[in-house]
C-alpha cells in the first residue's frame, strides 16, 4: 500500500467571484462615505472567500478528511467508520455551482461530489473528481482489510 496520500482538490471559483464582488463594492463605498461598518464587511467578504477557496479531499493510510482552505473547517472519518463511498451528481442550479458547508454538506463548486455514508449519516463532499475519489478509499479500505486478517 502506498504511503503517499491521495489529494483531490475542488476550487470555489463561483464563491471568490462573488466574495470578490462584495468586496470591491464594500471597498469603493467604504472609501466614497468613510464607512467603518462597510471597511468591515469587505473584510468578512475577503475572509471568505479565502475560506472557501477549495475544498480538498485527502485519503491517507488511517482514513478520508476534507477541509476548507487552511483547514479552518475540517472533518475526519477512519475507514472503519466508512459504511459505503460513491459518487454523486448533484441538481445543477445556479448554472451548476453551489456552495454549502456543515455538518453533512460540504461544498464549494460544481455539480460532483463524493457520498459517505457513516453511523447512518450520508456526508456530501464536493470533488471534480469522485470516481478517483472513490476508487481510491476502495482500494485502501481493501488493502486495510487484507492486512487485518
Amino acid at each position: 500500500m502506498s504511503d503517499q496520500p491521495f489529494t483531490s482538490v475542488q476550487i470555489g471559483t463561483l464563491s471568490i467571484s462573488i466574495l470578490g464582488v462584495i468586496f470591491v463594492a464594500s471597498v469603493v463605498t467604504g472609501v466614497l462615505v468613510h464607512s467603518l461598518p462597510v471597511a468591515i464587511i469587505a473584510l468578512i467578504a475577503v475572509a471568505s472567500a479565502a475560506m472557501l477557496a477549495t475544498l480538498t479531499i485527502r485519503v491517507d493510510a488511517d482514513g478520508v478528511e476534507w477541509y476548507f482552505t487552511g483547514r479552518v473547517l475540517s472533518k475526519r472519518l477512519g475507514f472503519d467508520e466508512i459504511e459505503s463511498c460513491a459518487p454523486r451528481r448533484i441538481l445543477p442550479t445556479g448554472l451548476g455551482y453551489r456552495i454549502g458547508f456543515g455538518e453533512r454538506r460540504w461544498i464549494v463548486n460544481g455539480g460532483s461530489a463524493v457520498e459517505f455514508r457513516s453511523g447512518g449519516i450520508r456526508y456530501v463532499i464536493g470533488s471534480s473528481d469522485p470516481d478517483a475519489v472513490c476508487a481510491e478509499i476502495a482500494r485502501r479500505m481493501q488493502s486495510c482489510a487484507s492486512t487485518s486478517t
